[in-house]
């Protein structure tokens, strides 16, 4: 979720091996040990700005004019796109 929106939704271990939202990404490299121990580095999310939906690559660049969809990429995983885009705009 980014500014309190979805960005990709799926079962648990189909997110964590295969995500696909440039965000969705960013935040799982932001914490590449599952250890409390470990402080967390959200540094990449800041510095690459994955946080602002403007700076996403295309299709999941956020564009107010044309509207957002949840995309399905396969059973149960949902990416959120602008609207009209299609599966063969993704890449996994």
């Amino acid at each position: 979720m980014c500014r309190g929106r979805l960005v990709e939704v799926a079962p648990r271990q189909q997110l964590f091996n295969h995500p696909t939202h440039p965000y969705t990404r960013a935040l799982l490299r932001a914490v590449p040990y599952p250890d409390l121990n470990r402080q967390l580095d959200f540094e990449n999310i800041v510095s690459d700005n994955f946080s602002d939906p403007g700076n996403w690559h295309s299709p999941f660049t956020d564009i107010p004019s044309r509207g957002s969809q949840m995309l399905e990429l396969s059973e149960g995983h949902f990416v959120r796109t602008v609207s009209g885009a299609e599966l063969s705009e993704i890449s996994t």
